[in-house]
């Protein structure tokens, strides 16, 4: 349910989708992308190209990337002096909230609790009052506990296994997966709402994303599409692509 709530959970498509059958990178091509994104979209037409073959995977990064290079964020606070812990706690407030509500919120909780150590100790109604005006308070409560959790169960270190992240409160399989990809590197594939927006779209899926058919098909485009290197910056590209 955490990563339901990212920032959007509104899917789109329009073109027919080969219902039940998996996802071919040749599919693509026939679905004409530069129907999908409409006019006027200038930050999307560096995809347009990714129409048709094989090489569809490779191609899709590459052109994320290159727009990532001249458009891309890279001056937002948790970019900088860049850790699990930042990342995670970004994340965490950037479900159902926007990147400028965001900000000054954030820059005011790590001043308070730079660390996870001073976090998981700090009490909760203090956490929660520095929280105050985000909503979904469900998120500091679980922010509280997984610091908690990752200070007894792990000594203070976020653990780099997929799997075992996911166990800590409040973190699903995206939000896991952007922090080791955005702290460490790590090749994970992420499916936030702003990600589900931009493969819907290019690759025609129509539905409702929460759908378990809808969410397998988009896990399966997502995970064929996240590139073995710089895979940081494609992540975020593809997030500051949905937003």
């Amino acid at each position: 349910m955490a990563d339901q709530q990212r920032r959007s959970r509104r899917g789109s498509g329009g073109a027919r989708w080969l219902s039940g059958q998996p996802w071919q990178p040749a599919e693509a091509g026939a679905l004409g992308l530069h129907w999908l994104w409409g006019r006027g979209r200038r930050r999307f037409r560096h995809l347009l190209a990714v129409r048709r073959g094989a090489q569809v995977t490779a191609d899709f990064a590459a052109r994320v990337l290159e727009w990532f290079e001249h458009h891309g964020r890279r001056h937002l606070p948790w970019q900088h002096g860049v850790t699990a812990y930042r990342v995670w706690v970004s994340e965490i407030m950037l479900q159902q909230t926007q990147v400028a509500t965001v900000i000054p919120y954030f820059e005011r909780f790590m001043r308070r609790f730079p660390t996870v150590e001073i976090l998981a100790e700090a009490p909760l109604d203090e956490v929660l009052h520095h929280w105050s005006g985000l909503g979904y308070y469900a998120r500091a409560r679980n922010l509280h506990r997984a610091a908690q959790q990752v200070c007894a169960r792990f000594g203070g270190e976020f653990p780099r296994d997929l799997q075992v992240l996911q166990t800590l409160p409040g973190i699903g399989r995206s939000t896991a997966a952007a922090v080791l990809s955005l702290a460490h590197g790590q090749r994970e594939t992420i499916l936030d709402g702003n990600v589900k927006r931009v493969i819907a779209r290019c690759f025609a899926v129509p539905g409702w994303p929460g759908s378990s058919q809808v969410m397998a098909h988009l896990w399966t485009i997502a995970e064929s599409l996240t590139p073995s290197q710089r895979v940081a910056q494609y992540n975020q590209a593809m997030m500051d692509l949905g937003a």
